[in-house]
């Protein structure tokens, strides 16, 4: 957790000290209030006692009873000040993981993104980055502040009773140095194991719901149901497992103290009895040891989720700290791409073959195959969305090897319409237009009319600023791939690649779109990836460039 103590020093350090100071007023006061209310009951009673036996005794009842109302009001305004004003430096602190995080997702190479599920993507952003609140809330202020009221009230007890105070000093920080760490090595295990699994029974719940559909319509939602029950059973045996655990330690913790005390207070009879201290004094000592021992008996319960909290830091870890691309080369044009290709990892290692083409002029280059003959594999190469540094792999970019290039200048020139339609939970124009700036609105009915939307959009209740749904959702998946298209077409890269752009649409209408964007493929350097050269291609008479990927 270093990683993240070291970002809470470096942009929160003042409210750190400053919520440090409100958490340690809050627990000085309770113990105070304690102490010395138990000091002026104790003293109020003998006194009246005295007075009952005709002794003459003098008791300043003020002083104390102003401390007493002091401590009390002390304790509630700090208690309310440092619940609000440590909460806000926790929100402030996950506002600034996040941005930590996400700058660090903006760098990291586009595969190791696309290798990370939705599911993991979820628990890493949300219950993963709301775990990192325990750093501040439960381990780092509350443990400072308790170190500080035992080192002030064993100052406050060497002016009363100096060995005392010493044996109280050595024993309460002894108790606070090894119930931090019996209490973290006892539940480290099991925290871990805990979220682990809740992270497994998440992905299967998440995968259940979003295959409702599917499993229902092929009978299969009771045995996909059965396999999500065990996930959330193991999960409450986990879960029990280490409440039990923190319940153990509880139990030791509590009994200790509890022995602990009775030595306090056989001690203070004993110093009473030998006249070191007066009475009330000894109830006062027992009732700050109280207080402080109410403090250190919390350690196990905020140790607790040490192990779910270190899991979570070393996951979101990875993330913040990937390494930066530097010392690439920055292209912001496209003069010529020659790629060579053995054996994709997709065909067997027994069909070796290599597959070649360089791309120098803005004739369209379609590269057919069937399905499952690296068409795709050989797109995501040229993205980086699959590595390129592996055997049999030379993809060069202006003469440049692809590995040397850095990836945001790359996708600032090159754009690529992948199978799956890509949508966010949008409006239809900021779905079109994201990342441009003052689009004309013609501009974009032109891009719908091209792919054939734009009958369809003008019949949406709010035109252009119809909300899509969470994914595009609520729209249909032909259209989310022709709405992806548009969005290319509002752009201008100097090179594209389509992957079966043209899929799920009748020949016709597949023409028809062809035709309209034709001048704007070869206006750029364009690849684009279908099954085979469609006949209205063909009976074009455009000059095209063709690769065959299949195995002959």
């Amino acid at each position: 957790m270093k990683f993240w103590l070291s970002i809470i020093y470096q942009s929160e350090r003042k409210r750190l000290f400053i919520g440090l100071f409100w958490s340690l007023l809050t627990m000085l006061s309770g113990v105070g209030l304690l102490a010395l209310s138990g000091w002026l009951i104790t003293a109020t009673a003998l006194a009246g006692l005295a007075i009952s036996a005709g002794l003459i005794v003098k008791l300043d009842m003020y002083m104390p009873g102003s401390g007493i109302r002091y401590f009390a009001l002390s304790r509630t305004v700090g208690r309310y000040i440092e619940r609000l004003y440590n909460h806000d430096t926790i929100l402030r602190l996950i506002a600034t993981y996040r941005v930590t995080i996400f700058k660090a997702l903006s760098h990291k190479p586009l595969h190791e993104i696309r290798q990370t599920s939705d599911s993991e993507w979820l628990s890493r952003l949300t219950s993963d980055l709301d775990a990192l609140d325990g750093i501040l809330i439960r381990y780092t202020i509350p443990t400072l502040a308790t170190g500080l009221v035992i080192l002030l009230v064993s100052t406050f007890l060497c002016f009363i009773w100096f060995d005392f105070a010493a044996v109280f000093f050595l024993t309460a920080v002894l108790s606070w140095m090894l119930l931090i760490r019996y209490s973290v090595s006892q539940t480290r295990g099991t925290a871990k194991a805990s979220i682990a699994q809740l992270n497994r029974t998440r992905e299967s719940l998440i995968s259940h719901i979003k295959g409702a559909f599917f499993l229902s319509s092929q009978d299969m939602m009771t045995a996909h149901q059965a396999h999500t029950l065990v996930e959330l059973s193991l999960f409450e045996e986990h879960h029990s497992a280490l409440q039990k655990r923190v319940a153990k330690l509880q139990f030791v913790t509590d009994s200790l103290f509890g022995i602990a005390l009775s030595a306090v207070f056989f001690s203070g009879l004993w110093a009473v009895g030998n006249q070191i201290i007066e009475g009330p004094t000894a109830i006062m000592l027992a009732l700050l040891f109280i207080g402080v021992s109410e403090l250190l008996q919390t350690i196990p319960e905020q140790f607790s989720t040490w192990g779910k909290t270190e899991y979570a830091s070393e996951r979101l870890k990875k993330l913040a700290s990937t390494e930066i691309e530097t010392d690439l080369t920055h292209i912001n044009h496209i003069q010529a791409i020659a790629c060579k290709v053995n054996n994709l990892s997709t065909i067997p290692a027994s069909f070796e073959r290599e597959i070649s083409f360089t791309l120098t002029d803005t004739k369209p280059l379609f590269i057919t195959g069937r399905s499952g003959a690296g068409k795709s594999t050989l797109a995501k190469l040229l993205f980086k969305l699959t590595p390129a540094v592996q055997p049999g792999v030379d993809i060069e970019i202006n003469e440049h090897s692809l590995t040397a290039i850095s990836s945001k200048s790359l996708y600032k020139v090159c754009s690529y319409l992948e199978q799956s339609p890509s949508l966010l939970s949008g409006s239809l124009y900021y779905n079109l237009t994201l990342g441009l700036k003052d689009v004309d609105e013609q501009r974009v009915f032109d891009a719908l009319a091209k792919v054939e939307l734009l009958e369809w959009a003008d019949a949406l209740p709010e035109g252009l600023n119809t909300w899509l749904g969470e994914s595009g959702g609520q729209v249909s998946g032909g259209q989310a791939r022709r709405l992806c298209l548009a969005r290319l077409l509002l752009r201008d890269p100097a090179m594209v690649v389509l992957d079966e752009p043209f899929n799920g649409l009748d020949s016709t209408m597949a023409k028809r779109i062809y035709d309209r964007i034709s001048p704007w493929l070869e206006a750029r350097k364009s690849i684009i990836l279908l099954h085979e050269v469609p006949s209205f291609v063909l009976g074009k008479g455009v000059d095209y460039q063709h690769l065959d990927v299949d195995l002959k």
